[in-house]
């Protein structure tokens, strides 16, 4: 009897360290994934942002609020 349960309280502590380590190489998996998506995500808005810069309306307005903004500066020095 003693061996049954000392067998069994092996098994247990077996099984509780494999759902550990099944625990960790998830968490490692799903940080590796989390990752690629934030990679992902900002390679998406720094091309959206070299489009809009390359847009001639976007390139016409920056100069412009560029000029307005000088302009005020200059008013003020």
């Amino acid at each position: 009897r003693a061996q049954i349960i000392a067998e069994a309280q092996q098994n247990a502590e077996q099984i509780k360290r494999r759902a550990e380590q099944d625990m960790a190489q998830e968490q490692i998996r799903q940080r590796i994934l989390l990752r690629r998506q934030i990679v992902q995500l900002t390679l998406d808005a720094a091309e959206r942002s070299v489009v809009d810069l390359t847009d001639e309306k976007v390139q016409r307005n920056l100069i412009s609020d560029f000029i307005t903004t000088t302009a005020t500066s200059g008013k003020r020095a």
